[in-house]
């Protein structure tokens, strides 16, 4: 389980299950997803698309909401696919 906290809220990820869990100052608790994406980062860039990188996702008041959580690391690109290390 990794636990990293974000502008005053604290993401609990396992990301081999890819069951997340969003918990906000005020004890208030999403149940969330871990989502791999490569992202464009809008220019006209040679290297496009960047990452990939892990995201939690989580629907608050019917709202879609999403936090970065960590880029992949290299050993976690060079094992092949993300689905085994997610």
């Amino acid at each position: 389980m990794e636990i990293i906290k974000k502008t005053g809220i604290v993401l609990y990820a396992n990301l081999y299950t890819k069951v997340a869990f969003v918990l906000y100052p005020d004890d208030t608790r999403y149940k969330a997803r871990v989502r791999v994406r490569s992202v464009l980062c809008g220019k006209t860039c040679k290297r496009c698309p960047h990452g990939p990188y892990i995201y939690i996702q989580w629907r608050e008041k019917g709202k879609l909401k999403e936090k970065y959580f960590r880029a992949v690391s290299k050993e976690e690109k060079q094992g092949g696919s993300f689905e085994k290390i997610i």
